[in-house]
């Protein structure tokens, strides 16, 4: 040995001797009757209190000093001596919940047999706090002795509880020192489906300026901040994308909302080359089966068909050349073409894609639900129409594609069309000997002759449109949809029979309102009440209270954006209508109705600006 080599070896024996020094005084001062935990302090004294004889220096309290003790034990799980370590396990069991966030942090070092061993140990360590409620302390009883799965359903449970505040408080905990991040994954669902904003305040308040924060933690404070700090929320989204493509775990699907977020971010923002990036990272993700297209390639080509094409087109026609004779690609590849003038390639492309439906009646309904995504209607009529016309289709079939075509043309606003189909629906699904999922028999009967009483009424048959409204409101019972009240209120005040709008009206709104009462916590009843008053003029100030509400809890539902911005009209700010639709717009370009509702909103604004 050289000279050198000695010195070196020297050191790291002085280095090993005082790493040992550590874990001895931590074994020292657990030798014997654990500390008491000291009684609350009185009244205007701090954390901490000068020691004995100290001069004024400040003492440790006992947890500070219990954590200080397990971090020095946590030196030794590392070590080689087999003894050493198992001591400092035990001792570690011992400190009980004052070890938990020292051995937490273990979990997140940079040594992965540090790593392993602290996790083994976190797991047997008590999972819930003198503090927490009953419910809470039973469902963390067993926890860390539990499967992942079943950690899972804890989660699940916890996030269930009926006081949500302690749920989620365990949850915030659970959050900082669960060590695996499957198990994370669904608190960061539990956390996107929850609308309490003091609850999402508190997991704002989760740190993530660690590089190596786990992906389900920096989505869950995107989620937590997205409508408070959109921008802030998109950056933490792209962390996740990152962290997870870097460290992958099992997310249950939860990565594709993040991704859906920051694409949303991106797309209000007109970053659409930024938009084919992050694509481009969702494909990269997808390991799917032999003959199937991964949702992230789909979603890039349908990119460069909506808002492209995009730069990097040419390279993703290479990159995904085993892709390119798949319909859904195909007619996308269509729509890029049409963008850029290529008319007869445009064509061509739209023919194939179409000639693709030979491999199947199934493939033509997948196809068709794709294109219907894209806000495509007309190409998914025609490719609903083909399946339709097959001869192989069973009733139920038959009055599945029904209703599918039904859906299309009604959001084309052909409402001849639209009666038809939900009326041929009905007829196929009973002679299947089936029943609707939902909706009842009379609520589908309804919504066929609202459709026929606006096709009467575009055609100016007033005789027809008579006959209808009657049929609608011979029950004097409210329909299950807002949207025929909106429509019947104006038309029977129209007709004279103003009490019968406003008892319309009101049995539609008390019926809302109990919705809202059953699940407070929703938003889907905020912006249905919203909508009805905003569009019948009724309860103005409730009705941009409601939207406001629905719009916080889903900063990014295009719907509740436009009924934000029918409150915004109804309560005279018309150029906040027209800001807000315009983002809608940017979000769904090819919606008729959408159109209409801007072009209403533009005309009240230059209107209001004229006086």
């Amino acid at each position: 040995m050289t000279s050198d080599a000695a010195y070196d070896s020297g050191v790291k024996f002085v280095a090993a001797s005082a790493a040992v020094s550590v874990v001895l005084l931590a074994f020292e001062g657990l030798t014997g009757p654990s500390p008491a935990r000291p009684a609350d302090p009185p009244a205007g004294a701090g954390p901490t209190s000068p020691a004995a004889g100290g001069g004024g220096a400040s003492a440790l309290t006992v947890p500070e000093e219990r954590d200080r003790r397990a971090r020095g034990l946590i030196e030794a799980l590392t070590f080689g001596d087999a003894t050493l370590r198992a001591a400092a396990t035990k001792k570690l069991l011992e400190l009980g919940p004052d070890a938990r966030r020292a051995v937490s942090d273990a979990t997140r070092s940079d040594n992965p047999e540090l790593r392993a061993a602290a996790s083994e140990i976190l797991n047997k360590l008590p999972w819930f706090l003198p503090d927490d409620a009953p419910d809470v302390r039973e469902l963390l009883k067993a926890y860390g002795e539990l499967p992942i799965e079943r950690r899972r359903a804890t989660v699940v449970s916890l996030a269930g509880l009926n006081n949500k505040v302690n749920g989620f408080g365990a949850l915030f905990r659970l959050m900082q020192e669960e060590p695996s991040d499957d198990v994370k994954w669904s608190i960061t669902e539990a956390v996107r489906e929850c609308y309490r904003p003091e609850i999402l305040a508190e997991f704002a308040k989760l740190k993530t300026a660690d590089p190596l924060t786990p992906a389900p933690v920096l989505a869950c404070v995107g989620h937590a901040t997205f409508a408070a700090d959109r921008a802030g929320a998109a950056k933490l989204f792209r962390r996740a994308i990152e962290a997870d493509r870097d460290r992958p775990s099992d997310d249950a699907g939860e990565m594709g909302f993040a991704f859906d977020r920051l694409q949303f971010v991106l797309q209000v923002d007109g970053k659409y080359d930024q938009m084919g990036e992050v694509a481009r990272l969702r494909a990269a993700r997808a390991t799917p089966e032999e003959g199937t297209v991964p949702a992230g390639v789909l979603e890039l080509f349908a990119l460069h068909g909506k808002l492209g094409p995009l730069a990097g087109f040419d390279k993703d026609l290479v990159a995904h050349k085993p892709h390119l004779r798949d319909a859904r690609v195909m007619y996308c590849l269509a729509k890029a073409y049409d963008r850029t003038g290529q008319r007869v390639l445009a064509t061509a492309t739209r023919q194939g894609a179409f000639a693709a439906g030979i491999a199947g009646e199934d493939h033509r309904k997948t196809v068709g639900d794709f294109l219907m995504l894209q806000t495509w209607y007309d190409l998914a009529i025609a490719e609903y129409a083909a399946r339709l016309a097959s001869d192989d289709l069973d009733d139920l079939e038959r009055g599945e594609t029904h209703h599918r075509l039904f859906k299309a043309v009604a959001a084309i606003e052909d409402d001849a069309a639209a009666a038809e189909h939900i009326g041929k629906c009905v007829e196929f699904i009973h002679k299947a000997g089936r029943t609707f999922r939902g909706p009842t028999d009379q609520a589908m009967r309804d919504e066929m002759t609202w459709h026929q009483l606006r096709a009467a009424q575009k055609n100016g048959d007033k005789a027809a449109a008579q006959t209808l409204l009657a049929e609608l409101t011979r029950y004097g019972q409210s329909p299950t949809n807002p949207d025929i009240t909106i429509d019947l209120v104006p038309l029977l005040k129209e007709a004279g029979r103003g009490d019968e709008a406003k008892e319309l009206f009101q049995k539609t709104y008390e019926h809302l309102k109990l919705q809202l009462a059953s699940d407070p916590d929703a938003p889907m009843p905020r912006n249905n009440l919203a909508w009805l008053c905003a569009r019948v003029g009724e309860h103005k100030a409730d009705a941009l209270k409601w939207a406001q509400e629905a719009h916080r809890m889903v900063p990014d539902n295009f719907a509740y954006m436009d009924t934000l911005a029918e409150a915004h009209l109804l309560n005279g700010n018309p150029a906040e209508a027209v800001r807000i639709e315009r983002i809608v717009l940017k979000l769904r370009p090819n919606d008729v109705f959408l159109q209409k509702q801007m072009a209403r909103f533009e005309a009240a604004a230059a209107k209001a600006s004229q006086k």
